[in-house]
């Protein structure tokens, strides 16, 4: 994974007159993008696809898509943030560029990308927030662990695709705030495969150690 932060060649302090950062570098800005923080109590990773400019306290990865926003957001992701950043007061960490870039992603296939960009499109809909973020947690584990949660039958991404969940990657608007909802109430019923897997999820062990019930 890499970043864009600081100054680059041709920039100055904001205040100097003669400030003239290069076009390619505001360029970056303006594709959608993954703004990184650098103090969390929490996974805060941002994805923006309206060109905001951030100031020198923040980073960004440009060019990439909601897959990545969704991995970053995970419970693997911020167990090895803490296992890798430095420690501060009231559970918060420092986390540096150094540490975001080590971090894995996984080399998903196309039709496991559009799930988790269809989820993580819901999120931004705010549907159902917290039960799909939840699937997306899933759908993380099942692309690191993806033996453990197959022994125990827990096939998260052909359950979603069934489900149609990655046709949510290609709506906007009111259309994608409609699907989502839609969705949300047939998946999320204790009737449905996917609410099943969510819930058998928690006795992996796996999940028990990286989410701190352990």
């Amino acid at each position: 994974m890499s970043s864009r932060s600081g100054k680059g060649e041709g920039q100055h302090h904001w205040l100097e007159l003669d400030n003239n950062p290069k076009e390619s570098y505001l360029a970056e800005f303006e594709q959608p993008k993954v703004i990184l923080g650098r103090f969390m109590d929490k996974p805060t990773y941002a994805y923006d696809d309206s060109g905001y400019y951030t100031n020198n306290a923040l980073s960004i990865v440009a060019g990439v898509d909601e897959y990545l926003v969704g991995v970053l957001n995970s419970s693997v992701t911020w167990w090895y943030l803490k296992a890798t950043c430095t420690d501060l007061q009231n559970g918060f960490i420092q986390v540096h560029n150094n540490n975001q870039e080590a971090i894995t992603i996984p080399d998903a296939k196309a039709k496991q990308r559009s799930v988790v960009k269809g989820a993580v499109k819901a999120v931004l809909a705010e549907q159902d927030i917290t039960r799909y973020e939840q699937l997306i947690n899933g759908l993380v584990f099942e692309l690191f662990f993806p033996d453990e949660l197959h022994a125990a039958n827990i096939r998260l991404f052909d359950a979603c695709e069934q489900a149609g969940i990655g046709q949510l990657a290609a709506l906007q608007g009111d259309a994608l705030a409609q699907a989502a909802a839609q969705l949300a109430a047939t998946i999320f019923a204790n009737n449905h495969p996917i609410y099943a897997m969510l819930f058998d999820l928690q006795a992996l062990e796996v999940v028990r150690i990286i989410e701190g019930r352990e």
